[in-house]
């Protein structure tokens, strides 16, 4: 067989395929480690504010199709998908996201037997704690290929947490203890197994109510005018600004979207401790 004839039946084998099959989906290793079957995602929805969070960190916001109607919206093109309870289908078929992302915490299992049955591509994380959220961190940045970023913002994230932590050891012989209060009425509390709790431990405090086994326990109002604390954090709704006492205690008024288990919770406690260069009271 002459080399015309060995092209001619190149073209026609090529030609027979894209019939076949629609296209050719060439996919290239990044390294020697890397299958050969690399996927990068381009359209991304977001089931967990703090996952929409997460991914802004990780610098890939533009490739966020879909989010809830709790999540800041990354761009105006990003369309709302549903909320904590429940989620559009539809909508989400329609939009032919190539990577959902969800989490375990205050999650319901029938959305997400929902998106299995419709083979759509699923992915769920733990955010319980200040590790977990880490973990997520780094894995998400892994399967988004954006390792060295997210390996690089665990460590920032650690190295700030600690200064803040010499810092507390420095001015006081024993840990500094915290009341971390989420709803006023009824009294809603963190206990020592919950993002908020873990971060602030991280920082070198000492949450008085850790012990307890309910995550967020309701508690009496005479439980946390006795307990004596250096900080009392207030991330209730109720809270405001311009508040300065609650329950006979000099409090700190928090957002709480402003400490959800993303990055950026971190950086906002980092402003909290530096504000008027003060420790916070």
């Amino acid at each position: 067989m002459n080399k015309n004839n060995m092209i001619r039946k190149g073209l026609v084998v090529i030609l027979l395929y894209v019939l076949l099959f629609g296209h050719i989906n060439v996919s290239f290793a990044t390294s020697t480690n890397d299958a050969l079957t690399t996927v990068k995602y381009h359209r991304i929805i977001s089931l967990k504010p703090n996952i929409t969070k997460l991914l802004e960190s990780l610098g890939v916001s533009k490739e966020i199709i879909g989010v809830t109607k709790f999540c800041e919206k990354p761009h105006a093109t990003a369309v709302i998908i549903g909320d904590y309870n429940s989620i559009d289908l539809e909508t989400i078929i329609r939009l032919k996201p190539d990577l959902i992302l969800g989490s375990n915490e205050n999650s319901q299992k029938k959305q997400y037997q929902q998106l299995i049955r419709a083979n759509l591509n699923l992915k769920v994380f733990d955010f319980y704690n200040y590790e977990q959220m880490k973990t997520s961190l780094q894995s998400i940045g892994t399967l988004l290929h954006r390792e060295e970023r997210a390996q690089e913002i665990a460590l920032n994230m650690d190295r700030q947490l600690n200064q803040l932590k010499e810092i507390n050891s420095l001015e006081s012989k024993r840990n500094k203890t915290f009341i971390a209060i989420v709803q006023r009425r009824p009294l809603m509390l963190a206990s020592g197994d919950t993002f908020i709790s873990t971060l602030l431990e991280k920082a070198g405090l000492r949450n008085s109510f850790r012990l307890n086994q309910i995550s967020y326990p309701v508690v009496d109002e005479e439980e946390v005018v006795r307990e004596l604390v250096d900080y009392t954090f207030d991330f209730s709704h109720d809270v405001k600004e311009e508040d300065s006492y609650f329950l006979n205690k000099k409090i700190v008024p928090l957002k709480l979207h402003d400490y959800l288990a993303a990055p950026q919770s971190v950086a906002n406690l980092v402003e909290v401790f530096k504000m008027n260069n003060q420790q916070p009271r």
